[in-house]
C-alpha cells in the first residue's frame, strides 16, 4: 500500500519500507524487479486463496435455498455441494471426520487395550491413512510417550517394577 523511505547506508539508496497489504505488517522493499506487495509468500498465498473465495461467492445466484424440511434425516457425512449442481463433491477419506461421529473415550483397561490393537493394525496396512501419513507419526509419538509417562506416574514402583515383574 503505502511506501516510506528510510536512510539508508552511506553511499547508497535509501531503503523502502512498505506496508503487506495482507496482514499490514512494515517490510523492507526489495532493491530489484517489480514491488512487493505482501511481506511474505504466506501472505500472497493467502490474499490469492481470499479473491478466489470471494470470486466464487459472487458467482453464486442470491437466492438462498428453503431449510431442507424437519422429515429429512441429517446426512451421515459433511457433503459440499456446489451452486448450480445437484450432487455433492466427494470428499477424500480419512481429511473430514464425519459429522455423526461421536467419540468414544475407553474407560477401562479392556478398552484401552483393544484401541491400542487398531492403532497397531493401521499402523501395519500399508493401505490405510494412518500409514500414509508418516509426517502425522510424531504426533502419534508424542502422545503415547505422554501416555506413557502418566502410565508410569499411575502405576506403584513405575513402568521399571512392571518390567522386572512381567
Amino acid at each position: 500500500m503505502g511506501a516510506v523511505s528510510t536512510e539508508g547506508e552511506a553511499g547508497t539508496a535509501p531503503a523502502v519500507v512498505r506496508i503487506c497489504a495482507e496482514c499490514g505488517q512494515e517490510f523492507q522493499q526489495r532493491r530489484r524487479g517489480r514491488p512487493s506487495v505482501y511481506c511474505r509468500p504466506a501472505c500472497r498465498q493467502r490474499a490469492w486463496a481470499l479473491r478466489q473465495a470471494r470470486a466464487t461467492l459472487d458467482a453464486t445466484p442470491s437466492a438462498e435455498p428453503a431449510p431442507p424440511a424437519a422429515s429429512t434425516p441429517p446426512p451421515s457425512d459433511l457433503e459440499v455441494t456446489l451452486p448450480g449442481t445437484s450432487a455433492p463433491l466427494p470428499r477424500a477419506p480419512g481429511l473430514i471426520a464425519p459429522a455423526t461421529t461421536e467419540v468414544r473415550v475407553p474407560t477401562d483397561v479392556r478398552g484401552w487395550v483393544s484401541l491400542l490393537k487398531q492403532l497397531r493394525s493401521q499402523l501395519n496396512d500399508p493401505g490405510s491413512d494412518v500409514a500414509k501419513r508418516p509426517w502425522e507419526h510424531a504426533r502419534l509419538y508424542d502422545s503415547l510417550g505422554q501416555a506413557l509417562t502418566a502410565l508410569d506416574a499411575a502405576t506403584p514402583g513405575g513402568l521399571a517394577w512392571l518390567e522386572r515383574n512381567d
